[in-house]
């Protein structure tokens, strides 16, 4: 597990993000200390595309805010720090907000301020019977931020968030499960193992199922009728596409427990999306073998056609191109697929080089040509 100014962070081996906020001997105040490391500590976690992300602290109070120690020595410059503050802290915090899996925050103890965000951005908050919330930001001076106001009104309503914000009262835990600001409150000594259970269960689901029913509730309510259904046919083709789906469906008509294996959806312009060293589903891929325009199988690919993997996406096309001159087990090598011959769109360099060869009667080359990319492609030839 990495460690930076009190942050600790990883992506074990079962998809499972941690992020665990370790200074204990602060309060796990957030200041401008440890704002950086908790900036890398989310993005690293988020960029590692996890299956579920836990939010934890170490020591008696989960989160305490801000560190008033650093506001009361920054004197007339407080604003100029806080801002420094936010400005690192707020990206990070959306890209945190905006992932696609679960995120599951266990707060073990009070939590104020700016840690009210941090513990309520959760998708399922589990709280100890020794949790209180106090927001605290009326009793100092000062205003929401880190999205407390947002999620605790989401959550408890925007009455009740607004005087709970004016009035800075604790709440204990089970006020707070009363009014929906947390979902489960354990025992202290239980917490942990209720949250490695929700966390398993979690980890046990489709990916892209959780991740369709996230984007659905955190859209929804800002979009008209009909774009909502859109919507969700949308992502219900794109789960339908997953091998998940096809095992879920199996196991229920067997009367079995699904075994999801997480695999990524299948594309139209990836048929074999489940071969690692396919050169269409690397994000670090070379370029594309006919013409050398961008990553091959993207938007951007100029000939749209790069390896064996096309073959699949032109047969049920009414005009299927024929087969590229290239020579087909070269090519396959190049790409690094287990599949047969290609067929594809050439670009005109390609298209010349034929014509030529055709024209002067002469074999195709015996080595393939890597073309320059250079020309825009037309149409298949």
């Amino acid at each position: 597990m990495a460690m930076l100014n009190g942050i600790e962070w990883k992506v074990d081996a079962h998809g499972v993000g941690r992020i665990v906020l370790n200074r204990p001997e602060h309060n796990n105040a957030l200041g401008l200390s440890n704002t950086p490391a908790l900036v890398r500590a989310i993005e690293e976690v988020v960029g590692g595309q996890p299956r579920v992300i836990v939010i934890e602290a170490r020591g008696p109070i989960f989160c305490a805010g801000g560190d008033i120690r650093e506001f009361v020595e920054a004197g007339d410059r407080l604003d100029d720090m806080v801002d420094a503050i936010l400005a690192q802290l707020l990206p990070a915090f959306l890209q945190l907000a905006r992932a696609t899996c679960p995120i599951v925050t266990v707060v073990g103890g009070p939590v104020g301020g700016a840690g009210v965000g941090l513990a309520l951005c959760g998708d399922f908050v589990l709280a100890s019977d020794t949790m209180k919330l106090r927001t605290g930001y009326a009793a100092i001076g000062l205003s929401p931020d880190v999205g407390a106001s947002y999620f605790l009104a989401r959550r408890v309503g925007p009455t009740r968030a607004q005087q709970w914000l004016m009035l800075s009262d604790p709440i204990d835990a089970q006020r707070c499960l009363g009014a929906g600001a947390v979902d489960q409150v354990h025992p202290a000594a239980e917490l942990n193992g209720a949250a490695q259970a929700l966390v398993e269960r979690l980890c046990a689901s489709a990916p892209a199922s959780l991740a369709a029913i996230k984007r659905l509730s955190l859209e929804g309510p800002a979009l008209s009728l009909q774009a909502y259904l859109a919507l969700e046919q949308q992502l219900l083709k794109a789960c339908a596409r997953t091998a998940d789906a096809r095992e879920g469906t199996s196991a229920f008509v067997a009367k079995r427990k699904p075994v999801f294996n997480a695999r990524p959806p299948r594309s139209r312009r990836s048929a074999c999306a489940a071969v690692t060293a396919s050169c269409c589903s690397r994000a670090t891929a070379p370029r594309c073998w006919c013409c050398s325009a961008q990553r091959p199988g993207s938007a951007r690919c100029w000939c749209r056609s790069t390896c064996a993997c096309r073959l699949p996406r032109w047969r049920n096309r009414r005009a299927t191109p024929r087969p590229c001159w290239r020579w087909w087990t070269r090519l396959a090598i190049r790409c690094g697929t287990p599949h047969g011959p290609m067929a594809c769109r050439m670009c005109r360099p390609c298209r010349w080089a034929l014509r030529r060869h055709s024209r002067s009667r002469t074999p195709a080359p015996k080595r393939p040509i890597l073309c320059s990319g250079r020309t825009r492609p037309g149409s298949a030839w």
